[in-house]
């Protein structure tokens, strides 16, 4: 490492040869910090024992953390809405890289490599969310596309600009995907409505939808398998 970026590090960090968080990450690598390291670092804590209710909040579990409503998060012991608000960015940053690492290098194939790409995006959501994936020609997906988010069990689904989008990508095929917080996998009267719906218009600008897939927790239900296109 540069002379010059250590000394730096030493004069902005006195204890740095005791291996405060910072320094620890900055000389040696972020995979020997722990958990609470990590997070007294994100928080701009001086020492990673200032932390530790935030860890107990959550009893430990990382999972757990990220799925604590912002109002909960901010009423921990030295966290309030600022700090609370840098540890949701965090776990957000960490679901898009996951989601941008997942995009198949091949074409998608199956229900399960829908599943495999959306997985990681719903996977500490509280409330719904609908997904179309926009494919080309080689079902490679071109773009995943946010329509909505909504409540518990529902979401307001504009099917104008679904097709709307998949015109301006000139996707030819589009796969459509949304979230059961409940953990029931299967589909309500409304979720096989509004599949029709897409198909419906789908079709008319001759494109073609290949799947439904609803995702709750690890499983997963796909109107294709099922015989419900």
């Amino acid at each position: 490492m540069n002379k010059n970026f250590q000394s730096t590090i030493a004069f902005d960090y006195p204890n740095y040869q005791e291996y405060s968080p910072v320094a620890k990450l900055v000389l040696k690598d972020s995979s020997y910090l722990s958990k609470i390291e990590l997070l007294s670092v994100i928080l701009g804590k001086k020492n990673s024992e200032s932390v530790g209710p935030v860890l107990e909040a959550c009893d430990n579990s990382l999972d757990n953390l990220s799925k604590i409503p912002i109002g909960e998060l901010a009423k921990i012991p030295g966290i309030g809405v600022y700090k609370a608000s840098v540890i949701i960015a965090a776990f957000e940053l960490s679901k898009r890289l996951l989601a941008e690492r997942s995009i198949p290098k091949v074409a998608i194939k199956s229900s399960l490599d829908i599943f495999d790409y959306m997985r990681p995006i719903y996977s500490d959501l509280q409330y719904e969310e609908f997904w179309i994936l926009y494919l080309n020609h080689g079902h490679r997906i071109i773009q995943a596309y946010k329509n909505s988010q909504g409540g518990i069990n529902q979401t307001c689904v504009d099917v104008r600009l679904i097709i709307k989008k998949a015109l301006e990508l000139t996707s030819t095929t589009l796969v459509i995907s949304h979230n059961h917080p409940s953990g029931n996998v299967n589909p309500s009267n409304e979720d096989i409505k509004i599949t029709k719906r897409i198909k419906d218009a789908a079709t008319l600008m001759d494109i073609t939808t290949l799947d439904h897939v609803i995702i709750a927790d690890s499983k997963y239900y796909s109107f294709a398998d099922e015989g419900m296109l």
